[in-house]
């Protein structure tokens, strides 16, 4: 800002930066997705499931961990 104003003459209004767009959830939301990719040899394999849940203004943010014993529940 300072270089602006020296080299170019602009003045400029400096503040804080903030958000100018924000999204809020307005209902819950569950997706799943798979990730698989064989090239010969060990394949590799994902597969979650993600569900997302409004929460009260300013409630945070909660998150729960389902995977037990380093790995995903057979639910």
């Amino acid at each position: 800002v300072d270089r602006m104003k020296r080299e170019f003459g602009v003045e400029a209004n400096v503040g804080s930066p903030r958000v100018a767009y924000r999204e809020t959830l307005t209902k819950d939301i569950r997706q799943e997705g798979r990730f698989v990719r064989q090239s010969g040899g060990h394949g590799q394999y994902g597969h979650v499931w993600i569900e997302i849940q409004p929460l009260e203004t300013g409630g945070g943010i909660i998150f729960e961990d389902k995977i037990r014993g380093g790995s995903v529940p057979r639910e």
